[in-house]
């Protein structure tokens, strides 16, 4: 027989159970110089990056995944549209790829029900210097 005190106990715990579960998706962008990081709970949203390499510039780069939960595509396009580097439905590990310039690219990740971090950095090597000739050097002789 339940007594009225273990009905409100009963009550009680499961009213804490469910005011504590969040069914809310949750994305947070956090972004840097040379990384991008998604971190996730239960989403199911889209996040695009976009990289430029300069003439005779090439762009590393380096995906790392880790979910407790859904998975993440990661899509890389050029300006043309082209795909450039896809992978569909990474849960763990990590990738890597390589970018050469001149191009803009465009890197997208698609959350299925994604709960974890996706962390995309990148180093830029051999990018075109700005200035097409080096500057003369004019020595002024005060007593001239």
């Amino acid at each position: 027989m339940i007594t009225l005190k273990r009905i409100l106990i009963l009550t009680a715990v499961l009213l804490l159970l469910l005011c504590s579960c969040s069914a809310e998706p949750s994305l947070v962008i956090t972004e840097g110089a040379n990384f991008h990081t998604v971190t996730a709970e239960k989403c199911c949203e889209s996040e695009r990056l976009e990289l430029t390499a300069q003439e005779s510039a090439e762009i590393t780069v380096n995906v790392s995944v880790q979910s407790s939960k859904g998975s993440v595509d990661l899509l890389c396009n050029n300006s043309a549209g082209d795909i450039v580097s896809q992978y569909d439905e990474l849960k763990e590990g990590s990738y890597s790829f390589r970018l050469t310039g001149p191009d803009t690219f465009y890197i997208t990740v698609t959350c299925d029900r994604f709960s974890g971090t996706c962390n995309i950095s990148w180093e830029t090597i051999g990018a075109v210097s700005t200035t097409e000739e080096t500057p003369e050097v004019v020595v002024v002789d005060p007593k001239a």
